[in-house]
């Protein structure tokens, strides 16, 4: 009986700690192109995101954009591709997530490159 508890117990404790690769980037993420320049806020749930893009640095929508839409992303460790969507469609975008403390940057980051020379670095919104 012991035995049982402490091997249900161990096993809890490793579905606790199996936690998917995108749980990191959960949350609400402004994004912003060269130049400084805020072009959208992303928010990501899982592995789908929502764009909704700006028009201005307090960060006010634009409605009707073509931008504005949801897509999904694949996920391999810190690479974040988006397969739909308007990062997909309009960006062309591919990146990296740098999670808060990793020794490799300077804070927590999503930067996506883009095939039409669109490169969005993204900040978690807080």
């Amino acid at each position: 009986m012991k035995k049982t508890l402490m091997m249900a117990l161990a096993a809890a404790t490793c579905v606790a700690t199996a936690i998917p690769a995108w749980a990191g980037l959960d949350g609400v993420w402004k994004c912003k192109a060269s130049g400084n320049i805020p072009i959208a806020l992303v928010t990501i749930s899982g592995d789908s995101y929502e764009m909704q893009a700006v028009k201005n640095s307090v960060w006010a929508p634009k409605a009707n954009d073509p931008a504005n839409g949801s897509g999904s992303l694949s996920i391999d460790g810190n690479t974040v591709t988006p397969t739909s969507g308007p990062l997909a469609e309009l960006y062309g975008a591919v990146g990296s997530y740098c999670g808060e403390g990793e020794s490799d940057c300077s804070g927590e980051s999503l930067m996506l490159n883009s095939t039409i020379n669109i490169p969005l670095g993204c900040w978690r919104d807080g």
